[in-house]
């Protein structure tokens, strides 16, 4: 069984548990299931339902927290004057409902990143649509507030570690994610590029003669790592190629196409774990 065979073993049911049932695989990026839209529901109505106030008779309202989010959804978002907007609870039951089920994967993530990231969530909101994204198997994860796209689980706990690598790297931390959140919005040569800003960060960080060039860079990691050399040019032509005119970005232009997805997510995974090499290195010279 594969690292992403395995699911906590407190998410199956008895059927999988004795193997009557096989073992659910995992999404792949662009995938948002009906078992994922479900548990995804379950925590925004849960916490709808557990807030939610009465103003008269058989009338409720959501709660003012959740008043406050769904209202800058409805604004920034849909687009729709703010006097517009109702607090009834059945009417955002129903119209929060459409959106997770209905809607395109972006959307219904759009909406999940304004929860993430709204001052009035509840926290327990945020805690619990990170346990979803794993017992659903999303190709995805979130850190802090941002959902970042991961072809394997490996792929996702290398991008997170980089970005908590990078806590005294700014540049190269808000490069790594903001790629990941222009390869959720599609803009996948837009995330190539801020993939590369994120390695170039570090360097230039470490070593400000470093910035023209990864040679003196890839000198000092193999010093302090014992890297093997073919690691090491294989390192130096992935950075070139990603660079260079006639690189990754460069060459589907000139076929006219834009660059998938998967070369996207393999570049942001690629750089993130070229990121906290760096990084490392660095440290322990």
């Amino acid at each position: 069984m594969t690292e992403e065979d395995r699911i906590d073993p407190k998410h199956v049911s008895f059927s999988i548990a004795q193997g009557y049932d096989k073992i659910p695989q995992p999404l792949k990026l662009g995938e948002l299931d009906q078992n994922a839209r479900n548990l995804i529901w379950s925590v925004i109505y849960g916490s709808l339902a557990e807030t939610r106030q009465r103003i008269a008779g058989s009338l409720w309202v959501i709660a003012p927290a959740w008043q406050s989010v769904v209202s800058s959804y409805w604004v920034r978002n849909r687009k729709k004057p703010l006097d517009e907007f109702k607090p009834f609870f059945d009417k955002n039951v129903e119209f929060l409902k459409d959106l997770i089920f209905n809607l395109k994967i972006n959307h219904v993530f759009d909406f999940l990143t304004l929860v993430l990231r709204h001052e009035s969530t509840p926290p327990q909101v945020n805690e619990d649509l990170k346990q979803i994204f794993s017992e659903a198997r999303l190709a995805y994860r979130i850190h802090d507030s941002t959902i970042l796209p991961s072809a394997t689980p490996q792929a996702g706990a290398a991008i997170i570690q980089a970005i908590s690598d990078a806590d005294g790297y700014r540049g190269a931390q808000r490069h790594l994610l903001d790629a990941a959140e222009k390869i959720n919005r599609r803009e996948y040569d837009d995330s190539v590029a801020d993939s590369i800003h994120a390695v170039e960060s570090v360097i230039r960080t470490q070593d400000p003669k470093s910035s023209k060039t990864l040679t003196r860079a890839l000198d000092q990691v193999a010093k302090t790592t014992h890297m093997h050399s073919k690691l090491k040019e294989a390192l130096q032509n992935l950075y070139w190629y990603s660079c260079d005119e006639e690189g990754v970005r460069h060459a589907y232009f000139e076929k006219g196409d834009d660059v998938p997805e998967e070369v996207a997510v393999f570049m942001l995974t690629a750089c993130a774990a070229f990121v906290s090499l760096l990084i490392e290195s660095h440290r322990t010279r």
